[in-house]
């Protein structure tokens, strides 16, 4: 029975090294060729219309205020005001007001991008609406060097303590790359290479962003997962660039 298995688990191994050097033969589907029926459908059908998914904002304020911090007047990504009181330490880098700032984009993010899927994979009118609306703000705010994010102009990118830069960017972007293949908006697509291309000068070599002391606990790994955005580009551009930046942030990170 060893031998056997031994055989067994040998062959195992020369297949899976023959797999590994073989050219990839299947490729993910874009987002949209795969659609809902029965009661999948119908169950994304009354979160969007009658649940929370559909509302989420017109109910989640912040705890401090009481802002309804999905509504456009509230958006960090618009109005970057929840990190207005941002500061620079005795060395120029830029200190946030709180991590209360990033935890809302997050939310504001990760809340878009699940509606943007639900919109385009049901068609329902009214959320392609609130969505369309979303995505042209997003568009509107981004600064002139390809910048869409939290933090106002001159504390971004190179921070003394904890911040949600690429973590917050990564939350938006996901958003609108999925918004893109639904639509095939070759505007909205430019727009996050824009951005793209911005952080990675910004953590060129010689600039790991994991270096930052102040980085630490989940903070530092939510960072890493910006990587989401990298490799759906290069999958959707098959641009060297975002490959090798992929890589040079996994490796910084370990």
């Amino acid at each position: 029975v060893l031998t056997n298995m031994t055989r067994f688990f040998g062959a195992l191994l020369v297949l899976g090294s023959a797999v590994l050097s073989a050219a990839e033969v299947f490729s993910p589907l874009r987002l949209g060729e795969v659609k809902p029926e029965g009661w999948w459908r119908a169950q994304l059908q009354r979160d969007l219309v009658a649940g929370f998914q559909g509302h989420l904002d017109a109910l989640m304020r912040d705890p401090k205020t009481g802002k309804l911090i999905l509504n456009p007047d509230n958006n960090d990504y618009v109005t970057r005001a929840n990190s207005a009181d941002s500061r620079h330490d005795n060395k120029g880098l830029s200190i946030p007001p709180g991590t209360h700032s990033w935890w809302d984009a997050e939310m504001i993010g990760d809340w878009h991008d699940s509606l943007i899927r639900a919109a385009f994979l049901l068609n329902e009118p009214n959320t392609r609406q609130k969505v369309d609306r979303y995505v042209q703000a997003i568009l509107k705010s981004q600064d002139g060097d390809g910048y869409i994010g939290i933090y106002p102009k001159g504390f971004r990118f190179h921070f003394s303590g904890p911040d949600g830069e690429l973590w917050t960017q990564r939350c938006v972007l996901l958003g609108l790359l999925a918004y893109h293949e639904f639509t095939g908006r070759q505007d909205v697509l430019d727009a996050v290479e824009r951005s793209v291309k911005l952080a990675i000068r910004q953590y060129g070599p010689g600039r790991n962003y994991f270096e930052n002391p102040g980085q630490i606990g989940s903070g530092v790994a939510h960072g890493l997962m910006y990587l989401d955005v990298l490799e759906w580009l290069y999958r959707l551009k098959g641009d060297e660039e975002y490959r090798r930046a992929a890589l040079s942030l996994y490796e910084n990170y370990s």
